[in-house]
């Protein structure tokens, strides 16, 4: 039965690309602090993964001080087309939401693409055999779907880079690294302030000294020869 099990998992694995997604998630929680994979129910009725963006995901500071929150809110931008072919009773709904873009930036709306942002929430029941867990899906134009939640865990598996003393998200790499980094600026800066003030050499040459310029060159152990003046005495 083991076997079976151990045969079943990395089938399961292997079909749902989680070890090419953990590549993305790694990179993510050592970028962003937190990687993350959303558990979805495929459209033939399998078990998929799919990469989130922590960025695309909301809990509450207060309910997610010890990094165990009760709601969780995930913010995705869907095309419509799509959203409409998921919930095809709400299709009308849908149709009147607004247009949404990734961010309020002049490019950003420079598409061609329509898209919609779909807002999902979770809500852990508080207890085993309490009925008060939640899951719901929204748009801007009203809710969607709204549906009891009985699972004790959300669907997402999550992987912090550095968990932090407080809260739910990690600390990724470029934050640990912030006051080295500064420091090495720093250092940069004056290397770069020294190498344009002082960095060209120069070779003082005497003008009686008769020194042909032309031996001094880059070559290792350069014999220069000069025709020096006699040393004058009181």
């Amino acid at each position: 039965l083991a076997k079976q099990l151990n045969g079943f998992i990395t089938g399961e694995l292997y079909q749902t690309k989680a070890y090419e997604l953990g590549e993305f998630v790694l990179r993510d929680a050592e970028v962003l602090g937190t990687g993350c994979l959303k558990v979805v129910e495929t459209t033939n009725k399998r078990v998929g993964l799919e990469r989130r963006l922590v960025t695309e995901l909301l809990v509450d500071n207060n309910d997610a001080l010890y990094g165990n929150p009760r709601v969780l809110y995930e913010f995705k931008l869907v095309d419509r087309a799509v959203a409409m072919a998921m919930f095809p009773n709400e299709s009308s709904l849908i149709k009147n939401a607004e247009q949404a873009y990734p961010d309020n930036s002049k490019e950003s709306s420079e598409t061609v693409s329509d898209q919609l942002m779909l807002v999902e929430a979770w809500r852990l029941p508080s207890s085993k055999d309490a009925n008060d867990g939640m899951h719901s899906i929204a748009c801007s134009a009203g809710l969607i779907s709204d549906d009891s939640f009985e699972r004790e865990s959300f669907p997402f598996v999550f992987l912090h880079s550095s968990p932090r003393l407080l809260g739910m998200w990690g600390q990724g790499c470029p934050e640990r690294l912030m006051g080295t980094q500064v420091e090495i600026n720093k250092l940069l800066m004056t290397m770069s302030q020294a190498i344009n003030l002082v960095g060209v050499p120069r070779v003082f040459v005497e003008d009686g000294s008769k020194v042909v310029k032309s031996h001094l060159n880059n070559q290792i152990g350069a014999i220069v020869t000069y025709r020096g003046t006699k040393p004058q005495y009181e």
